[in-house]
């Protein structure tokens, strides 16, 4: 989860780190987002860092970005973390 908080350090709570973050991630598919969000999720585990309140921020403000299915996916793999 380190990647997606460093794009927004500094930035907590606010529109442009959002952005920032967006902006990083707009080229990729669902498919490579979802698994680099594993990818994190399972190194933040193994450092033993893994945080489930920054993993329901993070899903808060992807949510409303996301279609419903993209939003149910999203929230499937968080649930299984």
């Amino acid at each position: 989860m380190q990647s997606f908080r460093k794009q927004g350090e500094g930035k907590e709570g606010n529109a442009t780190g959002t952005k920032d973050m967006l902006g990083s991630l707009s080229g990729m598919s669902e498919q490579e987002l979802l698994g680099l969000l594993h990818r994190e999720a399972d190194k933040a585990k193994q450092q033993g860092t893994l945080n489930k309140s920054e993993l329901e921020g993070f899903y808060s403000k992807m949510a409303p970005l996301l279609t419903a299915e993209q939003a149910q996916k999203l929230r499937g793999l968080i649930d299984a973390l």
